[in-house]
């Protein structure tokens, strides 16, 4: 547009000079006759014009065409500009359609991380694990502003979001570590039968059947059949398997945060030392090895080397 003034201002410009430059050949004009012959050669028309039409009818012949040329540019100028309006008014529509599908995908994504976080704190609830009280940038549209303030508000959500996932991650592996740390703890407390039978002999003071002498029983002791399965109470790694003078033929395992279960008077045993077990594993069978009376396991537990009662860690 500014090339269109431009181009105006130098056209007008020469009109003057070449005014200036011709103005007094307007004063002395040549006179020119016209004459119009019929075919009949009657009726001659005269007409008698000074040169001076013929510049006024040049003169206004440039200044039609020059402002055609002008307009037809001018109009192509707009025709262009109005084109460039259209393409970038829809390219700020599809930036805004995506924006708001942005926007929707972000609220969504908060409204999942408030779902998270109040499972993660149901949970460690349940246990009685410490609560993070760790906030979750609330979700809200923001239509109400325009698309440079939009994409502002969007990267400062996102922004939250993800220090709220970071958060949130380490939390979860918190709560992982605590639970799994319980699982295997639950793995390894003792709280399975290492056979099934009869309770001939509890835990505490008693006879001894053998020399009748009063002594303290450390352990208990499980009638059963010859043979019967002996099973570990919980996970752990043996740490004795063989003869042990009055207990016989022994498995002994470690079962790791101070817990040790003993396992006497076996016929057989199937495991060796360092050896890992689970919860369940068959270690060996009932029998009557060692200083016994009669088929039966004679099962302890001890927790820093303190002997316990069994009963209290076994399932009905």
């Amino acid at each position: 547009m500014e090339k269109l003034k431009e181009a105006r201002g130098v056209f007008f410009s020469k009109i003057k000079e070449f005014y200036n430059r011709h103005k007094n050949d307007w004063k002395n004009p040549k006179f020119f006759t016209l004459m119009i012959l019929p075919h009949d050669s009657t009726n001659i028309k005269k007409f008698n014009i000074t040169s001076n039409w013929f510049k006024v009818f040049a003169i206004v012949s440039i200044i039609f065409w020059l402002s055609s040329l002008f307009m037809f540019f001018n109009y192509f100028s707009l025709k262009n500009k109005v084109a460039q309006l259209s393409e970038v008014e829809k390219i700020n529509l599809k930036q805004k359609v995506e924006i708001e599908n942005l926007n929707a995908k972000i609220q969504f994504i908060e409204t999942q991380l408030a779902r998270l976080q109040n499972i993660d704190l149901k949970v460690r609830e349940l246990v009685n694990l410490d609560v993070n009280n760790i906030g979750t940038p609330s979700a809200g549209g923001v239509s109400k502003v325009n698309s440079n303030e939009m994409v502002k508000v969007l990267e400062e959500k996102a922004s939250k979001i993800e220090e709220e996932i970071k958060l949130r991650e380490k939390s979860l592996n918190e709560l992982a570590e605590y639970l799994e740390d319980r699982r295997s703890l639950f793995m390894a407390t003792p709280s399975i039968w290492p056979a099934r039978g009869l309770i001939t002999s509890e835990f505490g003071w008693r006879k001894d059947p053998i020399t009748g002498v009063t002594e303290y029983h450390e352990g208990i002791d499980i009638s059963a059949p010859a043979g019967t399965q002996v099973k570990s109470a919980g996970e752990g790694v043996v740490i004795e398997s063989g003869n042990d003078a009055g207990y016989g033929k022994v498995v002994v395992i470690d079962h790791g945060y101070g817990i040790v279960t003993r396992y006497a008077h076996l016929s057989k045993s199937y495991v060796v030392v360092g050896q890992k077990v689970k919860k369940g594993n068959i270690i060996g069978a009932v029998g009557s090895s060692g200083k016994s009376t009669g088929p039966h396991v004679h099962y302890e537990v001890r927790i820093d080397g303190v002997p316990v009662n069994p009963i209290k860690y076994l399932f009905s």
